[in-house]
């Protein structure tokens, strides 16, 4: 993957991020708040050798010293030290409990003895250092006999009491928490796209098939959910752009193909399918194409409602024989449109789809018009488009991209071989509410006419 492959990862899933960062920052608020504080007070001891007279003698009794103080640091915390410390300060402590509350440390080419005390009471801090310092400097003339004797220990600087603690360390904590939120959350992010396989954009559906792209209809969230009919001023908006272009590369495939009728149908329900066939026919008939849209989705129709048509009489009285065709056709606006609605609902509409009688009817409208529409249901769901498809139809299969109600990858595939199985002659994808903004979004612009006005 390369950066650009990171940085719209990051641009597709940044709420994860950002839940994980406000998590885990959460989490030092209340280690923050719930942790018991610690202090720490310091007490440091100064090494010298008082009989060293002559130059030489110094830098001996300074090497001396120097090796003398590495030695005494495993000292401070020793029971020959703590033991006392215990009874004169009444500790309820054991030696091994409190020395693991001391260290002691020699700053580098120093005979200066530090000793910490770490407690959550700093005033019994400051009262440990300082009965630690005064403790070890009391018995260091005792540790290895007459050679210590030259060496004096002088109490350097008393421990005072602390004033701030040194844990929790907020800002420690803090950085730490937000470092590991942001590794957490980009984790998390690719994990997530890596086994996210919902269809989200053009190259989702390269990976599954060899068929194009025929049709790229953006996602407009304030008119496609209330104004699925691209009508009136909606003409001029970036969908209406989309189904002309879908109409042009149609008529394209139309001069290899030689079609003469096209099912329209797609995996799920709510993927567009009923909305890619009608603004189809509209696209088609504007350029002069006259066509026949037929609502073949015999199980929950919806080109009557969505072009407020009687629904009657219909498809499925032609199929069983009570009227003719041409009693059925409905026109629709002024562009020349017809349309045959679903008619009445029948308990076995694969099995009505799939006669001789449908086929018969699509040879019949396809001689009346240059293009038949049948808008079929979801093939997951039902087989009705494959009965429809098998004797001579194209197919135009919708895929619903994005992150809400998108399909899956598994689901496309199977919808294409089932397709095939059939023996269907699949066109190509038609992808719907494709993103207009953001790391997937697709560069359509909408062109608006332009009025001229009077001065």
């Amino acid at each position: 993957m390369e950066l650009q492959d990171y940085v719209k990862i990051v641009r597709n899933h940044w709420k994860l991020v950002v839940v994980s960062v406000l998590l885990l920052l959460g989490l030092a608020g209340a280690y923050i708040l719930t942790a018991t504080p610690v202090y720490s007070a310091s007490a440091e001891l100064f090494v010298a050798d008082s009989n060293a007279s002559t130059p030489q003698e110094l830098v001996e009794a300074s090497d001396f010293t120097l090796d003398r103080v590495k030695s005494y640091v495993y000292v401070v915390d020793s029971e020959i030290v703590l033991e006392p410390v215990i009874e004169e300060l009444d500790l309820d402590l054991t030696t091994s409990e409190l020395a693991g509350k001391v260290s002691a440390t020699v700053p580098t080419d120093t005979v200066v003895i530090q000793i910490r005390v770490s407690d959550t009471s700093p005033e019994l801090a400051q009262q440990i250092a300082n009965a630690i310092a005064d403790q070890f400097r009391d018995i260091s003339s005792t540790l290895d006999g007459q050679a210590a004797t030259s060496s004096t220990i002088t109490v350097l600087g008393r421990a005072e009491e602390p004033t701030q603690p040194i844990a929790p360390n907020r800002k420690l904590v803090v950085a730490f928490c937000l470092i590991l939120g942001i590794a957490a959350g980009l984790t998390a992010a690719v994990v997530r796209e890596r086994w996210d396989n919902r269809i989200r954009r053009e190259d989702d559906v390269r990976a599954i098939t060899a068929l194009p792209i025929i049709g790229r209809i953006p996602k407009e969230e304030q008119s496609a959910p209330f104004r699925p009919v691209i009508d009136g001023n909606a003409l001029h908006g970036m969908r209406a752009e989309a189904f002309r272009q879908l109409r042009t590369n149609l008529q394209f495939l139309d001069l290899e193909h030689d079609m003469e009728a096209l099912v329209v149908t797609s995996s799920l329900p709510g993927e567009g399918k009923t909305t890619v066939a009608i603004n189809l026919a509209l696209a088609l008939t504007d350029a002069g194409t006259s066509v026949c849209l037929v609502d073949a989705d015999l199980r929950q129709p919806q080109v009557a409602s969505y072009l407020d048509l009687e629904s009657g009489i219909g498809l499925t009285d032609v199929l069983i024989g009570s009227v003719e065709h041409p009693e059925a056709i409905q026109p629709w606006g002024r562009t020349g449109l017809d349309i045959i609605t679903s008619g009445h609902l029948p308990p076995n509409p694969s099995e009505l789809l799939g006669t001789s009688r449908m086929d018969a009817l699509i040879d019949t409208l396809h001689k009346e018009y240059d293009l038949v529409i049948i808008d079929t249901p979801p093939l997951l769901a039902v087989s009705d488009a494959s009965a429809v498809a098998r004797h001579g139809p194209s197919v135009l299969v919708v895929t619903r991209a994005g992150t809400k109600g998108a399909v899956r990858r598994p689901q496309l595939g199977r919808t294409l071989d089932d397709l095939h199985t059939s023996g269907a002659k699949v066109l190509g994808i038609v992808m719907t509410r494709l993103p207009t903004k953001g790391p997937d979004s697709i560069p359509i612009t909408a062109y608006k006419a332009y009025q001229a006005t009077d001065r």
